[in-house]
């Protein structure tokens, strides 16, 4: 009986895991089919943020779990994080406040985020957490230096390697405090 209850709780902890993931990626998937110009519906602009939110509260549910869901928990981290990251994206676009001068403020944000992730996962000590932050960081970073110093003025750029690396930075001290836990 014992074996059952727990291959049950497994079950309904891979089922809780996916549900979110497989709604948000439909209604990514469907949205982009249908909607060529998304900014024309009230509130799209900001739905990654919500698909963000799920994808937290999704991995925080699984992370409780005292089951071996490491990959699911990273995998719900991943998916977070890049709705989080386009959220910020969207939110600047319609707010007009990103535009051809001003894009390496995204990788700011981006970066901030980051350090953000490291900082609430030192608060609750959580490796995973913690190491999924190193996404937003590569995410950032590739963004940088792809994109924001391609026609960037010599000023920018030197401004967009300073923020990068200071983020980078903070982001490394951490990563070494939180490695050395317990």
């Amino acid at each position: 009986m014992l074996n059952t209850d727990y291959r049950l709780n497994t079950l309904l902890t891979y089922f809780i895991a996916c549900l979110p993931l497989a709604i948000a990626l439909s209604i990514q998937i469907g949205r982009s089919l249908m909607f060529v110009n998304d900014r024309v519906l009230l509130g799209w602009h900001s739905i990654n943020l919500v698909y963000a939110i799920v994808f937290f509260i999704a991995y925080g549910k699984v992370a409780k779990s005292n089951q071996n869901t490491k990959a699911i928990c990273y995998g719900l981290l991943l998916f977070a994080h890049v709705e989080s990251l386009l959220g910020i994206l969207r939110v600047l676009e319609i707010t007009n406040f990103v535009g051809e001068s001003t894009r390496f403020f995204v990788s700011l944000l981006w970066g901030i985020f980051g350090i953000c992730v490291l900082l609430v996962a030192n608060k609750y000590r959580d490796k995973i957490l913690a190491h999924s932050a190193l996404v937003v960081f590569a995410i950032s970073a590739g963004k940088v230096f792809l994109f924001d110093l391609s026609d960037a003025t010599p000023i920018t750029r030197v401004l967009c390697v300073l923020t990068l690396g200071a983020a980078l930075f903070v982001g490394g001290y951490l990563t070494r405090k939180i490695n050395n836990w317990s």
